[in-house]
């Protein structure tokens, strides 16, 4: 009972400091396109704001209280936006009202998110037919012909 007694106040300090920490998570970091970063084990997007780190393999440490992205190799901090972890939607063809929200980053009426590295389409809220392979990837084709592959389809986790 004493020891119990003794390690209490440790062990409650030792939760305290784990929980502060709870929220900075290190990662691999790529690049994949304009403000967005492919975490390499969880194949999760972390997209930024303003960030023009070419980074390929960094280790990187994202702090989510503060909400920012720090690369090591570099010492660049950018700004986080957002967490998206990847999903698999049934194959099938869906029609979707499409909006860009960054360079090959598109977010549906579902609230899906898109990317395609290969899409210049300037869709502002415009009705799209997407056919997905059930692999996560698949095209979307805008109702002017336009049509993009999607590189992934993602949803933005809890922070």
């Amino acid at each position: 009972m004493k020891i119990l007694k003794t390690l209490a106040p440790a062990l409650l300090v030792f939760g305290l400091a784990s929980a502060a920490w709870a929220d900075s998570y290190t990662a691999t970091l790529t690049r994949r396109s304009s403000n967005l970063y492919e975490e390499e084990s969880s194949r999760f997007l972390v997209k930024t704001k303003y960030c023009f780190e070419y980074a390929y393999s960094e280790d990187s440490l994202i702090d989510t209280n503060r909400q920012s992205v720090y690369f090591k190799d570099s010492r660049e901090t950018c700004d986080l936006e957002g967490i998206y972890r990847p999903v698999r939607l049934p194959a099938g063809r869906y029609r979707a009202e499409v909006n860009r929200e960054d360079d090959g980053w598109y977010q549906t009426d579902a609230g899906f998110f898109l990317h395609s590295s290969l899409c210049l389409e300037l869709a502002l809220y415009e009705k799209a037919a997407l056919r997905l392979s059930g692999r996560g990837t698949g095209r979307m084709k805008f109702e002017n012909g336009e049509t993009c592959p999607i590189d992934g389809i993602y949803q933005k986790t809890g922070y």
